[in-house]
């Protein structure tokens, strides 16, 4: 067991998914990029579809990354 595992055990955090140091960074760019639409279009209220398709993701995966974020 990896001590971040036993830190997250110890303090009741949930564990983030097993991941590369490049997956997270890219996980991250897409929620910055979604965030960024967000803040320069937020008078037209894009939906989740319209946001997934502007960082090229699925709407359940765009979903995923947020909910982890």
């Amino acid at each position: 067991m990896t001590q971040t595992r036993i830190d997250h055990l110890a303090t009741g955090a949930p564990a983030p998914l097993a991941s590369t140091a490049g997956e997270t960074t890219r996980d991250y760019a897409h929620v910055q990029r979604a965030i960024s639409h967000l803040s320069e279009n937020w008078r037209e209220q894009p939906s989740l579809d319209e946001l997934a398709r502007q960082v090229n993701l699925s709407p359940a995966h765009l979903q995923r990354l947020f909910t982890r974020w």
